[in-house]
């Protein structure tokens, strides 16, 4: 029998979260000085089979799978995947394989709704003007675009933002000048709003 300590290691506190942009794993740190990392490992049905999607330092603590799939806008599904975690030397030999904890991940089937654009419809703005989109989405915003138009059809970017305020330098114009932004949430859904 081998008297390796990595054998009889088990990491404790593992757990998984859906979030907005993945599922979170979580566990406790494991301080031996023989614990060189970690893997993960995934699979579709609790009984596997499971395959290994990450091997991580020994000062992780959590990790965020993003590379998996449920479905997509078009067809909103749930689906339940589960995890399994273990410790590695620096040789690469595996402790067991923790108890599988699961998470039921849900596609994205609404799109993100923009608020407001201020300043509102038919204000006089300076050649230099900040603006400002409020935005809201159920999985939350990854960046917004703001555009203008002269004519309402040719957009062109004036910036992209995550937080929404905008500092627009305009070129030289008189008129009617169309704006609007386009919100994208965390999963790549997007709308638009014309001011």
């Amino acid at each position: 029998m081998d008297n390796n300590p990595i054998f009889t290691t088990i990491v404790s506190g593992f757990s998984a979260k859906a979030e907005q942009n993945g599922i979170k794993l979580f566990w406790n740190l494991k301080t031996e000085d023989y614990v060189y990392g970690y893997k993960i490992y995934r699979a579709e049905d609790i009984d596997g089979p499971y395959t290994l999607i990450a091997k991580l330092n020994r000062s992780a603590m959590e990790y965020l799978d993003k590379d998996y799939e449920v479905g997509n806008a078009n067809e909103p599904s749930e689906k339940a995947f589960y995890y399994k975690i273990s410790a590695i030397d620096k040789f690469d030999n595996e402790s067991n394989k923790s108890e599988a904890v699961s998470v039921l991940a849900k596609t994205d089937s609404i799109a993100p709704v923009v608020l407001s654009i201020e300043p509102v419809n038919n204000t006089k703005i300076a050649s230099r003007s900040n603006i400002y989109v409020r935005a809201e989405d159920n999985f939350g915003i990854s960046n917004i675009t703001l555009q203008y138009s002269l004519d309402g059809t040719e957009w062109i970017d004036i910036s992209t933002q995550n937080n929404g305020s905008f500092l627009w330098n305009t070129p030289d114009m008189n008129g009617t000048v169309y704006v609007r932004a386009i919100a994208r949430d965390l999963v790549a859904m997007s709308v638009m709003e014309v001011l």
